[in-house]
């Protein structure tokens, strides 16, 4: 279930690297480092994890740090961990790893399809997470949500995830609002891979994967992989969706990183991947979805007399076919094409003033549009302006500060065809926001085996391009859909406090955290009739506030090294405060002078699925393991209690009540030879069939899978 989150201090090394005689753990790495933003491919991870005893991360501050000095509650997944989950492709990441951990809600969808959350909030088309790939956003960028099949990476190319809870816009940038998954790749310049995997299972699956991590010379190296998988879907989407669309992705990824000078590292890397999905949409309703995305970067880290200097520019580049069922045979079907590009260039200036400080600043630029019959066949997007700075102090050789703020400058506008029953012209688009957000973090090492945690931050969730620009009347309802350009940003607040132990001597490691985390101008659909027709209208609105307070503790013990044990518990409560509505105010949505805009539905029912009734107040993760000889056995336990969640399906909206579950998920496993590995993996092996959410249940899965490493 991954190395714990143990605040196990690392003492020598902080007074021998940070002390008033050391030359700063900067300088001492500098051979094994070029610092750069987060993800970037000029790290020797091997080498930092053996100097530090423990994986490590970079991507917080840009200088390697465990997790326990990270100033922010910060997992690191191993590749180790990964294997032993069972997930056999990227798709399984959510439902196989990432439900395994304190903190993070997992709603299995459709087969391959998976909704994530990190303290609470979760939702269909979750879109409160920055999730990312070596520094590359791969969330899609439209909504804000992250479609998991279309990630280009396979699981044998992975090094470490990082699981970072909480808000962290300041440190991570855009649409890290509740959390950020990091997930990093092997480096071809530290570290060769030449994997195989073929998967067989239920449900009619098959999976493949290969990968090659190389270095040709000594100052350069290539990264390829390509996989592929294919399902039948659980029984019961047939009500929503069609029945003729068969689950399944696949992708290619390069990526070539040299040297060119000394201290100088150059990155290329281009990805293309298809994926086939059964999604529940953000109101509810199910639909048939096809993706395609391809994207280009490329980067450069230098260590310069000015400091570590790194400049990124990537694009990506997503084409969307949704077909829509409404309410399953009184609707009909609607097919949206969506044409979204997002390209970002990223600047920044890591500079060690001393042995005990250093500073981060960084710029970055962001163009995002949408073309799409959902935005009227016109196309909105916005051009984002954003500055950082990020303070990382070390007060004590025991104490650390990190403080980080951001500001973003952004511009929406609009241009092309509108309905012509909305009765506004592009103008109303044209508008302008300005927001801020901070982190700060305090670890400090009271003895060599304890540590406290103190955090603050604020975060910012920037309304999507649908949300903006959303409209149109959905074919043989009447329905209404409508976006809103006036919408705030919603502001995350959250202070925690973490404490760790570490009891050597029984190999046993306790940490926990204590959070308060508040929530503003809550973006959602707003449901409606409106007075003019009577018609279902669905505005993109501010609904409210909400507030959470947060528990969660987190225990492992290693006795032998052929045992591991590991358990967590979350608990989670939320109040929400209910603002009424876009229909508050009386006002049209758009606000024209002229008299112009939509006007707002004369009853409102606000979207609250993301707030209180949808988030468990209890999960509990159990996790044991042993290892003997040629065999490896896994086997994980998993409660999630009750939730409340709306649905569309049937034809219009109603609020189900999902039970508490308890799932249980097996790996065994058998080395044939050194590098080949035969693997049998269950997934809610004591569930014929189980809901995690509003729209139809899942089913057990089992599958085989062949490794071969060479």
């Amino acid at each position: 279930m991954g190395r714990v989150p143990v605040f196990a201090p690392r003492q020598a090394y902080r007074r021998r690297y940070f002390g008033p005689a050391g030359g700063g753990l900067l300088g001492l790495v500098s051979a094994v480092l070029v610092c750069g933003p987060a993800g970037a491919q000029t790290i020797d991870y091997g080498s930092l994890e053996q100097m530090f005893g423990e994986p490590v991360t970079t991507s917080a501050t840009g200088k390697p740090q465990t997790a326990s000095d990270a100033p922010a509650n910060l997992v690191i997944v191993t590749a180790e961990d990964i294997r032993r989950s069972g997930a056999r492709t990227i798709s399984d990441v959510p439902s196989m790893v990432l439900k395994n951990y304190a903190g993070v809600d997992v709603q299995q969808v459709s087969a391959g399809v998976a909704n994530v959350g990190v303290n609470g909030y979760n939702q269909p088309y979750s879109p409160r997470l920055l999730v990312l790939v070596n520094g590359r956003q791969v969330y899609l960028d439209h909504y804000g949500y992250t479609e998991w099949s279309t990630i280009p990476v396979e699981l044998a190319e992975i090094k470490q995830i990082e699981i970072v809870k909480g808000p962290n816009s300041a440190l991570f940038g855009f649409n890290a609002a509740n959390g950020v998954i990091n997930i990093v790749t092997v480096n071809p310049l530290y570290e060769q891979v030449n994997a195989l995997d073929l998967s067989v299972g239920s449900q009619n699956s098959t999976a493949g994967s290969a990968v090659m991590a190389a270095r040709p010379t000594a100052d350069m190296g290539v990264r390829l992989s390509a996989g592929g998988e294919r399902s039948h879907q659980f029984s019961g989407w047939q009500s929503v969706a069609s029945d003729r669309m068969r689950p399944g992705r696949t992708s290619v990824s390069g990526d070539w990183v040299a040297r060119v000078g000394d201290g100088v590292e150059t990155e290329v890397e281009a990805t293309r991947s298809t994926s086939d999905a059964l999604d529940i949409l953000q109101n509810f309703a199910g639909a048939e979805s096809r993706y395609a995305t391809w994207s280009l970067k490329g980067a450069v880290a230098a260590a310069t007399p000015a400091g570590q200097l790194s400049l990124q520019l990537y694009h990506n580049d997503l084409s969307l076919d949704s077909m829509t069922g409404w309410g399953g045979g009184g609707g009909g079907w609607q097919v949206n094409h969506y044409a979204n590009g997002v390209t970002s260039f990223q600047a920044s200036d890591l500079v060690r003033i001393n042995a005990g400080h250093a500073l981060r600043e960084a710029v970055e630029y962001r163009r995002n549009e949408l073309t799409s019959g959902a935005t009227g066949g016109g196309t909105i997007g916005y051009d984002v302006l954003s500055n950082s700075l990020m303070w990382d102090w070390q007060v004590l050789p025991d104490l650390a500060w990190t403080n980080a703020g951001r500001v973003d400058h952004l511009s929406l506008d609009r241009s092309g065809p509108l309905p012509g029953d909305i009765g506004v012209p592009n103008r109303f688009w044209r508008h302008s926001l300005v927001t801020y957000s901070y982190n700060s973090g305090a670890v400090l090492k009271i003895t060599d085996a304890d540590s406290l945690r103190l955090t603050a931050a604020q975060a910012v969730e920037t309304p999507s391009l649908l949300e903006y620009g959303l409209m149109g009347r959905l074919p043989g309802t009447g329905t209404v859909l409508v976006g809103n350009p006036a919408l705030k940003p919603t502001i995350e607040r959250n202070i925690q406090i973490g404490y760790g132990h570490d009891f050597r001597s029984v190999g046993l490691s306790l940490s926990g955290a204590v959070y308060r985390q508040d929530t503003r101008d809550i973006n959602s659909l707003d449901f409606g009739s409106s007075a003019q027709d009577r018609s279902l209208t669905m505005l993109s609105g501010n609904i409210g506030s909400s507030h959470e307070t947060g528990l969660e503790v987190t225990l492992g013990w290693r006795p032998t090294p052929a045992l591991r044990f590991d358990g967590n518990y979350t608990f989670s409560d939320i109040t929400d405060d209910k603002g009424g509505g876009q229909s508050q105010g009386g006002t049209r949505l758009y606000g024209g002078g002229d008299g112009g805009g939509f006007p707002p539905p004369s009853s409102s029912q606000p979207n609250w699925t993301s707030g209180g009734a949808s988030t468990p107040a209890h999960k509990v993760n159990l996790h044991a393991g042993w290892t003997a000889g040629r065999w490896d056995v896994d086997g994980y336990g998993h409660y999630v209690s009750q939730i409340y969640q709306q649905s569309f399906i049937g034809g219009g909206v109603s609020t189900e009540r999902i039970p508490g579950y308890v799932e249980l998920d097996l790996r065994i496993a058998y080395r044939v030879c050194d590098g080949v590995q035969l693997a049998v993996t269950g997934t809610s092996v004591d569930l014929a069939r189980h809901s995690e959410d509003s729209g139809p249940a899942v089913g057990r899965r089992i599958a085989g899978t062949l490794s071969v490493r060479y």
